[in-house]
Formats: C-alpha cells, structure tokens, sequence
C-alpha cells in the first residue's frame, strides 16, 4: 500500500479515536448542562447524536424496561466509546499489518 493510503488509514485511526472523547465529554457536560444552555454542549451533542443515538437504540431493544426505569442513566455513550475505540484499533492493526 501506498505511503498516503498508509497516512489515511492513521488518520482514521486517530478521528475515531478522539471522537470517542467528544462522546466522553459530551456525557460529563450532560451532567453538568443538562438543558443544553451552553454552546459547547450544544455542538458536542451535535456531532455525537449520531453515533449514539443507534446505540441507544440499541441498549433500548435489548434491556427490559425494568431495568431502563431502575437504572436512569443513560449507558449509550459508554457503549459507543467502546465500539469506536475498538473500530480505531482494528484500523490500527490493519495499518501495521500492510506496513510490514
């Protein structure tokens, strides 16, 4: 594979990688702007809602409704860091693969 192939796969690598900490802040800035005032917390959930709104789909088709009532809290974004996180690292280990 070609230099820039190789330079694009580890830029992909590293998006993923720091969009899963704007899922991680854009959780913590929940708790603290619930109502969304703030303009950061605005653009944070702007750019996060899609990948976590799947992911709360998810989460919801697959626990009881029970557990949605007694837990309140929102597990989504925990599991939408982890599927970028290991998407980032399957990206990884594909680049160092082809680089050898």
């Amino acid at each position: 594979m070609s230099t820039i192939g190789l330079y694009l796969l580890a830029f992909l690598s590293k998006a993923l990688y720091y969009y899963s900490y704007a899922i991680f802040f854009d959780a913590i800035l929940s708790f603290v702007f619930p109502t969304g005032s703030n303009a950061v917390v605005r653009f944070l959930h702007f750019i996060t809602e899609p990948v976590v709104a799947p992911c709360r789909a998810l989460l919801n088709a697959i626990l009881p409704a029970t557990w949605r009532w007694r837990m309140r809290l929102d597990f989504s974004p925990l599991l939408a860091m982890v599927l970028l996180q290991g998407i980032s690292r399957l990206v990884g280990m594909a680049m160092v693969a082809l680089y050898r």
